[in-house]
């Protein structure tokens, strides 16, 4: 069973090319993970491959009621709950684009179509992300990791920020829309890799199969999102205020962040593999359902989310861990990050931190 999910794992990152040169002592090509996911996969328990739907779909479920009842606070408390309520809006919905990359990696159900059918009406179709683009483009970076195709490079890149307040500016910034045209353009498929994942056949009306569902899951879920919430708050205009706006601004920002945490390294476009421990708010802006176990997500990307703790438990009793920086927490990683960018006189970033 072991061995038939490392095979799994293995055909989930297609060969790709071209690779980044040499990455360092913690840099990683894709290439160089996924000549070791197979045997890397074949020494974790089989049991931490297991899916769990039943699970998923109860974390996703109180995910909803959070957004819902954050809908009816500003019906009963009016305006001055607007700015709180896209906060809380924004992370929520960043909560289901986190749960939405295991659908990505197929790890909601063992059974294909229903992990679509969850990734297309509950996570990325409300997100107006069509579910067929995100995949594409989530394998993209797992495959080309590290290269100039990986197109995740925008979020890890740090060369880019001349001083370490600017980088801080960038961090605050993509919380308040600084990210939102080149995620777009990344969606939208205005940025193109070299590397991207292989795309089905169109059909007869010149788009494929799952394309056409995709964009009519996208049309449904935003016309009954507007409706749920315009109801509700007896405003016309709820859905641009208590669903737009913290999507193209809480929602990406906290993406954006975390993603560039994970990876990026002063002054280098090459990425590093980095985990966090983080504390509970940490865990509930930044990191909820062990999105802080990142690096060992990489380097077995078939353990699904609620498996993930125990996944790296396993990999640093069994001496599989070297290669990992684990930090105490994303805010300790941006504080160092920022003063070594303003310092590049210093030692090298070559641990990533």
């Amino acid at each position: 069973m072991a061995l038939l999910e490392a095979q799994h794992a293995a055909k989930a990152l297609p060969a790709q090319a071209p690779l980044h040169p040499a990455l360092g002592v913690q840099g990683s090509s894709g290439a160089e993970l996924r000549a070791q996911v197979p045997s890397l996969a074949a020494r974790v328990p089989r049991e931490l491959f297991k899916r769990d739907l039943r699970l998923c779909l109860w974390a996703i479920a109180r995910v909803w009621v959070g957004i819902v009842l954050a809908w009816f606070a500003v019906a009963l408390l009016g305006p001055w709950a607007v700015l709180p309520a896209v906060v809380l809006i924004g992370t929520f919905q960043y909560h289901l684009n986190v749960m939405g990359h295991d659908g990505l990696h197929y790890l909601l159900s063992a059974d294909r179509m229903a992990n679509d059918r969850v990734c297309r009406w509950l996570l990325h179709g409300p997100h107006g992300a069509p579910l067929s683009s995100m995949r594409r483009n989530h394998l993209n970076h797992h495959t080309a990791f590290g290269s100039v195709s990986d197109l995740d490079r925008q979020y890890y890149d740090t060369r880019r920020f001349g001083s370490g307040a600017s980088f801080t500016r960038w961090l605050w910034g993509s919380l308040v829309g600084g990210m939102t045209w080149p995620i777009a353009a990344k969606l939208l498929g205005l940025r193109r890799s070299t590397t991207a994942a292989p795309v089905e056949a169109p059909g007869p009306s010149g788009l494929p199969a799952s394309g056409r569902l995709d964009l009519l899951s996208v049309v449904i879920s935003q016309a009954w999102i507007a409706l749920a919430c315009g109801l509700i708050t007896g405003w016309w205009f709820a859905y641009l205020v208590l669903w737009a706006l913290p999507l193209v601004t809480v929602m990406m920002g906290l993406n954006s962040i975390r993603s560039c945490l994970e990876h990026a390294r002063a002054g280098q476009s090459q990425p590093g593999l980095h985990s966090f421990q983080s504390n509970p708010m940490e865990r509930f802006f930044l990191s909820p359902f062990n999105m802080n176990v990142h690096a060992e997500h990489h380097l077995v990307p078939a353990v699904p989310w609620h498996q993930l703790p125990a996944l790296r438990q396993h990999l640093q009793s069994h001496g599989e861990y070297a290669r990992v920086t684990l930090f105490t927490s994303y805010a300790a990683r941006a504080q160092q990050l920022a003063g070594l960018i303003s310092s590049p006189q210093a030692a090298p970033d070559s641990r990533g931190g």
